[in-house]
């Protein structure tokens, strides 16, 4: 079968529906030809049009529109990008493209500085509960990029090792993390300072078996931590240990209910609380 040749007036029709909205592929599927074949065509009888290239985009055209504003500082980048829907860096290139001079938002003055008393605050907080400046300055409410930062930065002139209070506090059950920098060790594993709440004695731990429920405490206090009373909050009622709660409570998995109180402290049951009576 021979192959059908596109005239000057198919390739004419072509490249008109080319300049509207229409989409190639829905310009393509009317037409018995391939996509190589109309093109070629069109570049053949000098038709060829790029849409992308000659007729400039919604954005240029904003851009383009916003000139004196932005050269003026009525309008910063970041708010032309959000009413026009694009990033601010793409608003930059294009200003930069077009010579268009950019009122930054220091020619307005200096940002306001975060005071070392709301450093302090965030620091004391981290002291008391441990973990990072982010999660410190997001409990207290003041978790922005510029808080966070101005915080290291006074951390820093005071002198001050944040990273000692990153796993600091942490209770795993008669286990209480010390402040101190873990020690690595194996592959991803750290040795960390820990009291041991039963006897008041410290211990170099690993952090792995603290955190498995392996390790609860010291060899002794956990040898006889079957024996620590239970009470109930509510009732006030004392257990002689752990499986005599179990056994008056009816409660099958007794091992579920001490890696209970050792991680929690604290173990719930039909609407009443069960802790430690020390």
């Amino acid at each position: 079968m021979a192959k059908t040749k596109i005239t000057l007036e198919i390739a004419t029709e072509i490249a008109e529906r080319f300049k509207t909205c229409e989409t190639r592929q829905d310009v393509y599927k009317d037409y018995p030809y391939n996509q190589s074949s109309i093109l070629y065509a069109l570049k053949r009888y000098g038709l060829w049009f790029n849409k992308y290239k000659t007729r400039p985009s919604s954005i240029v055209v904003a851009v383009l529109e916003h000139r004196e504003m932005l050269e003026n500082g009525s309008i910063t980048a970041y708010e032309l990008s959000k009413r026009i829907g694009c990033t601010p860096v793409y608003v930059s290139v294009l200003a930069k493209k077009y010579s268009i001079k950019l009122f930054f938002t220091k020619h307005r003055g200096k940002r306001k500085t975060v005071p070392d008393e709301v450093a302090q605050q965030i620091i004391d907080h981290l002291k008391e509960h441990g973990g990072t400046v982010n999660s410190s300055s997001r409990a207290l409410g003041m978790g922005s990029q510029r808080v966070q930062q101005a915080t290291r930065n006074y951390a820093r002139r005071i002198g001050f090792e944040a990273k000692v209070y990153r796993v600091a506090h942490q209770r795993y059950g008669l286990w209480k993390i010390l402040p101190g920098i873990p020690e690595p060790c194996y592959t991803s594993d750290y040795r960390v300072d820990a009291l041991c709440t039963g006897c008041g004695k410290t211990f170099r731990v690993m952090l792995c078996n603290m955190r498995a429920g392996v390790s609860s405490g010291c060899h002794v206090c956990r040898k006889n931590q079957g024996n620590i009373p239970i009470m109930c909050r509510e009732t006030q009622e004392i257990y002689r240990s752990i499986m005599s709660m179990t056994k008056d409570l009816e409660i099958k998995n007794y091992t579920s209910v001490r890696l209970t109180l050792d991680k929690e402290g604290i173990f719930e049951h039909e609407g009443f609380t069960y802790v430690y009576s020390k």
